[in-house]
C-alpha cells in the first residue's frame, strides 16, 4: 500500500488516477476494473477497491481526507469528509460498506486522517464563536464502527495555507490538495 498527501507545488505520483466526483454527501463508489478507465466516479464522496495499479484520489481544500487500508483483504478506500459528509456519517458508513462489500474486519483497518482545517481555524458561527472539529467527529465515527488504528497527520490546511496546502476558508481559492492511496504494485 502506498499513500500520500499532495499540496502546493506538488503533483500526484505517476499512475492511473480515479477521482471521486465529491458532492458533499454520504455516497460510496466501488472502483472495478472497467471503472479504472474512467477518470471520475460520479455521485460519490468515497471510493473503495481491491484493484491494483490505481490511485484512488480525493480533492480537499479544508475538508478531511480519510484513507483506509486493510492488509488482510487488500482493500483500500479514499474518503472526502467535509462537514456535510461528516454530519451524514460518511466515515462510519464507509466502514460498514467495506465490511459488507469486501468482508473487511474493522479491527484490521488502518485509517489515516490527512491535512484538514483544524478546530481553531474552522469557525462555523462567528456570533457564538462556535467551531467544528472534523478530525474529532470522524474519529468518533471510526471508533464507534470498531476501527482501532487511526492516525492523524495533525496538519491544518488553513494554518499552512501560504507554505504547504491550499485552504478555501483562508484563501477562497479554487485550487485543491490531493490525498491518494494505492495498492502496490503501481
Amino acid at each position: 500500500m502506498r499513500y500520500g498527501f499532495v499540496g502546493r507545488g506538488e503533483t500526484l505520483p505517476p499512475g492511473r488516477a480515479v477521482f471521486a466526483q465529491q458532492i458533499h454527501q454520504d455516497k460510496i463508489g466501488d472502483v472495478e476494473t472497467a471503472d479504472a478507465e474512467r477518470r471520475e466516479i460520479a455521485g460519490c464522496d468515497a471510493l473503495a477497491t481491491r484493484q491494483k495499479n490505481l490511485l484512488l484520489v480525493v480533492k480537499t481544500a479544508d475538508c478531511a481526507p480519510l484513507l483506509f487500508y486493510d492488509a488482510v483483504t487488500e482493500t483500500i478506500a479514499a474518503v472526502h469528509a467535509g462537514r456535510a459528509g461528516t454530519e451524514l456519517g460518511l466515515a462510519g458508513k464507509t466502514v460498514a460498506h467495506l465490511v459488507r462489500r469486501y468482508a473487511v474486519e474493522p479491527a484490521n483497518l488502518r485509517v489515516i486522517m490527512g491535512p484538514a482545517i483544524c478546530v481553531h481555524c474552522y469557525q462555523i458561527d462567528r456570533d457564538r464563536d462556535r467551531h467544528y472539529d472534523l478530525w474529532a467527529e470522524n474519529k468518533k465515527q471510526l471508533t464507534a464502527a470498531g476501527v482501532q488504528n487511526i492516525e492523524n497527520t495533525g496538519l491544518c490546511t488553513a494554518c499552512h495555507a501560504h507554505d504547504r496546502f491550499y485552504s478555501y476558508r483562508r484563501e477562497r481559492t479554487a485550487l485543491r490538495n490531493f490525498a491518494y492511496i494505492a495498492l502496490e504494485p503501481l
